[in-house]
């Protein structure tokens, strides 16, 4: 489900049976380079190129090298586990800021913040209709998160430590026969969204 760019050149995306592959966009080689044995969604890379998976297989952030060893991130706070971590997204101080959909139409989703190294604490549980895409404002830096069953794209602002600064706002309305699912910033701040209806 998930594809995200690496800083060594290649793409890469995680499969349904928790594979971790890198593509080279030149002549179209699949590599896999590992595997976590759950079910990945979103994929994130960081300056390393160590490959994050949001596995809900295994309801975890994992982390796999480009040697192939996998490891769990996270799988949540002391208090909370995750349940459907979906999508990440990596601030510059290598904070990770993770969605976690929850059941479906249960309304249980949250969103994640994960220091480096690990450490992870509930950033809000405000975005709970089943939190999807996830990304960060190219000028602002506000977290923008979709909601896929509200629906709607929702602003959370980000104070200097990185957690947020104030409640979680809509920022782009949807109208019912549209479920969002992914979203990306241009440099300019123009927000793409990708669509899993229609």
């Amino acid at each position: 489900e998930g594809v995200t760019w690496g800083p060594d050149g290649f793409v890469y995306a995680g499969g349904e049976a928790g594979q971790i592959y890198r593509v080279a966009l030149d002549s179209g080689e699949l590599t896999q380079i590992g595997s976590t044995g759950g079910f990945l969604l979103g994929v994130v890379t960081d300056g390393d190129a160590n490959v994050y998976g949001c596995d809900m297989g295994n309801h975890a952030v994992t982390r796999t090298t480009q040697a192939g060893e996998t490891t769990t991130y996270s799988s949540g706070s002391a208090d909370r586990a995750m349940n459907t971590p979906n999508a990440a997204v990596f601030a510059a101080d290598g904070t990770m800021y993770v969605t976690d959909s929850g059941d479906w139409q249960a309304e249980n989703g949250c969103i994640w913040m994960i220091r480096p190294g690990g450490e992870t604490e509930l950033l809000t549980d405000e975005v709970r209709a089943h939190s999807n895409g996830i990304a960060l404002h190219p000028i602002d830096g506000s977290l923008y998160c979709v909601e896929s069953l509200r629906p709607a794209i929702m602003r959370i602002p980000l104070g200097p430590d990185g957690r947020a600064s104030g409640p979680a706002e809509v920022a782009l309305p949807l109208t019912p026969e549209i479920i969002a699912d992914g979203i990306a910033f241009t440099s300019d701040g123009s927000l793409l969204i990708a669509c899993y209806t229609p």
